[in-house]
């Protein structure tokens, strides 16, 4: 469904911006605690994280030092994976397509899902249903990088947060 056959190793990319050191970890660590704090301040430390796209497992380490339990990451880049398996983190590879598959497992499976920097990386003809199979699989999604309110029809309660340009939350509920 995702028309993601290519196989590409995004750390090429990738670690132009993160480096795999204890330093860099915790620098993110507290760049998210200022960039989530309005969003976290509601999400009990029992809850079902979903980091979509994890890539080193950056946010996964991030939610955990912040006394999150529940914290999984997947990503489709085995090299990515790699780094945040070797920093012990609850990271897998998956196939670009099992994502639309969580919803069909019951929904609700986690209180919040991130998507940081992925829905760009998603086909234009296969965003409307990565969001509702996303939508349809969480209470509450977090976003960076959504595509347009058009194709924002999670179903309710599901409250979206993106970060417009300058990195600002907006709330919306749909």
């Amino acid at each position: 469904m995702s028309n993601l056959t290519t196989t590409y190793d995004y750390s090429l990319h990738y670690n132009k911006w993160h480096q795999d050191t204890d330093a860099h970890f915790e620098n993110q660590a507290k760049f998210y605690r200022r960039l989530l704090a309005p969003i976290l301040a509601d999400v009990a430390h029992d809850a079902a994280l979903l980091d979509i796209g994890c890539g080193q497992g950056l946010l996964v380490n991030a939610l955990q030092v912040f006394g999150y339990h529940n914290v999984t990451g997947i990503d489709i880049s085995a090299e990515q994976i790699a780094v945040a398996a070797r920093r012990g983190l609850n990271c897998r590879r998956v196939d670009p397509d099992e994502i639309y598959s969580l919803s069909e497992s019951n929904g609700d499976l986690y209180d919040v899902i991130f998507l940081f920097d992925v829905l760009e990386h998603i086909p234009v003809d296969s965003q409307m249903a990565f969001v509702r199979a996303v939508g349809n699989s969480c209470r509450l999604a977090v976003s960076s990088s959504f595509p347009s309110q058009r194709q924002c029809s999670l179903r309710s309660p599901v409250a979206l947060y993106r970060l417009d340009s300058r990195h600002q939350f907006h709330r919306a509920q749909y």
